[in-house]
């Protein structure tokens, strides 16, 4: 089994690098592959059906065509054994449809063993290595490592060696509306923007703010000082930005391990607590109960 606390490492511990072959081995054909590494035909290999990139960019896939028909394969698809013939892949989607396109017949891989989380994490892993998933793709991914694999936030945010404030961010783009979400993964609004707009407490304030940024071409900046103008006037809500609210709301997500918001009242307030799998949720319940 690939060991999973090494994960956040990278790929490169799970693919060996070529021997050195002299001047000798230099002028063999370029498949001699070191013996930790082998070639299956292209027809051999299913995707990875927990790839979390949902969209290629066509000019970057062309760029690494060009790379592949003039260099060739340098890095090894990895792969894990179905039977019959069949491998799926672990990480090397790219690499894989690049293949496809030159209609290559063979590709050089690596086989290893990896559970369904093992695959989605090294997935994920490698789109963020690489070449980033956009916001949503890599929202949905933290999602589903969470909810199928009952991962906390803090366990998301040390395999992707990202801070834990990033994957309770980008899970939050998962309950904007729609029309803001394509947006966001079309990059017709910044992160920056989507964290602002996630920020305000009605789906009516999201959409309005949302669309004055697009139509108007706000900065992030102009953007808060918007939003700041008409709370003044007072209708808008935003979360508290109160320096003792946000202590307290830290404490308490470094206690529970997961999102925290607190809306201070000027008598009492309330609480709410992100939960993001049943597992995490009698989690949270036990410690509030202890």
């Amino acid at each position: 089994m690939v060991n999973s606390t090494g994960l956040g490492k990278g790929l490169s511990s799970l693919i060996p690098k070529k021997q050195d072959q002299g001047q000798e081995g230099n002028q063999q054909k370029n498949s001699q592959l070191s013996s930790n590494v082998t070639e299956l035909k292209l027809e051999q290999i299913v995707s990875n059906p927990y790839q979390p990139r949902e969209t290629f960019e066509h000019q970057a896939l062309e760029e690494l065509v060009e790379s592949i028909k003039e260099h060739g394969v340098l890095q090894p698809l990895v792969v894990t054994e179905l039977g019959e013939g069949k491998y799926e892949l672990v990480a090397g989607e790219r690499r894989l449809r690049a293949c496809q396109l030159l209609g290559k017949e063979v590709v050089p891989v690596v086989v290893r063993s990896a559970s369904k989380q093992e695959k989605l994490e090294l997935a994920l892993i490698e789109n963020i290595q690489r070449r980033d998933l956009n916001p949503l793709e890599r929202a949905r991914a933290y999602k589903k490592l969470a909810e199928e694999f009952s991962l906390t936030q803090e366990q998301i945010a040390k395999k992707v060696s990202k801070p834990r404030a990033h994957v309770a961010n980008s899970l939050r783009y998962l309950n904007l509306p729609r029309e803001i979400q394509v947006a966001l993964a079309d990059i017709k609004i910044s992160e920056s923007h989507a964290k602002i707009i996630a920020g305000l407490e009605s789906e009516a304030e999201q959409l309005k703010f949302f669309k004055r940024v697009v139509q108007r071409k706000l900065s992030v900046r102009d953007l808060e000082d918007d939003i700041e103008r008409t709370a003044v006037k007072g209708h808008t809500r935003k979360k508290s930005f109160d320096p003792i609210v946000m202590d307290q709301q830290k404490k308490l997500e470094q206690a529970l391990g997961t999102k925290v918001k607190i809306n201070k009242l000027p008598q009492g307030g309330k609480i709410l607590i992100d939960c993001y799998s049943e597992e995490e949720y009698e989690k949270i319940i036990g410690k509030l109960s202890e």
